[in-house]
């Protein structure tokens, strides 16, 4: 079976999202890092700024894949290894409070405790073949507003996640189990 190119152009970069979900079996493991200078001076006294304004964040997950899953998930790996992903965060994870139908902007949605932003993207996800970007124009405690009307409808009780730009390392280890079944770790930096 052959499967679509979904490409998008997030923040002038290239990116295919990466629509394959961890496998919960083990942690997903989000990791964040600042990055600081520390001036001294003869006397002793220290003096620190901040190098950068966001801290790098990263993300580690186990996959596990059958089927012709498998198969899309080592053609990812190898025709787009080292280019960028938009990937969906995971441990963010939102449902869609009523059903969205095709060209609505408003998608109802609790957003008090997940990291949705405007001018940031999102993801409503069904799994690795069905799914849909979106690019946020506002966000309410109750909604997110698309900058465009959805090319699908949506149930309630949907999965929507937040979309970032990520970036795996040139190998992504990963072990043929059978024919049929694959699993492996990816880091997103």
């Amino acid at each position: 079976m052959s499967d679509p190119i979904y490409t998008y152009t997030m923040h002038g970069q290239q990116a295919r999202v990466f629509p394959f979900a961890p496998n919960w079996a083990s942690p997903v493991n989000e990791i964040y890092e600042w990055k600081t200078e520390v001036l001294r001076a003869y006397d002793g006294t220290e003096q620190r700024r901040q190098l950068r304004t966001d801290p790098r964040r990263s993300f580690e997950y186990s996959l596990l894949q059958s089927g012709d899953l498998a198969a899309m998930l080592e053609n990812y790996l190898w025709a787009w290894h080292d280019d960028y992903y938009a990937l969906p965060v995971w441990t963010d994870i939102g449902r869609l409070s009523a059903n969205a139908n095709v060209t609505d902007r408003t998608i109802s949605v609790v957003t008090d405790t997940l990291d949705f932003h405007v001018d940031e993207y999102a993801i409503i996800w069904h799994n690795p073949r069905l799914f849909e970007v979106i690019e946020i124009e506002s966000v309410t405690s109750t909604s997110i507003t698309a900058k465009s009307g959805l090319a699908k409808s949506w149930q309630q009780g949907s999965k929507i996640f937040p979309l970032v730009l990520a970036h795996l390392p040139a190998t992504v280890p990963t072990q043929r189990l059978s024919s049929n079944v694959i699993v492996g770790t990816v880091t997103f930096g």
